[in-house]
């Protein structure tokens, strides 16, 4: 799993938490341009359940997903 903060300059940091019913990895702090990157068992949900990475990019006008880093990515979320 990939997460991409996207967000313009001088945004604030992003936040984020990620976490299941049997894993808390904690809060995480991401500045522009930083990413964040970690592994485990199986895909990415109802999102990609067969897919070996997923990629995450937060932009201001929401949350985009992408199956590779190079991939199109497609609006998911709005703010």
């Amino acid at each position: 799993m990939h997460i991409a903060d996207a967000l313009p300059n001088g945004a604030p940091p992003l936040k984020l938490r990620c976490q299941d019913k049997n894993h808390d990895l904690g809060d995480q702090t991401l500045n522009v341009s930083e990413e964040y990157k970690f592994k485990f068992k199986g895909g990415c949900g109802s999102l990609g359940a067969f897919l070996s990475e997923c990629y995450w990019k937060v932009q201001e006008d929401g949350f985009y997903f992408g199956g590779r880093q190079d991939a199109q990515f497609e609006k998911r979320y709005s703010w």
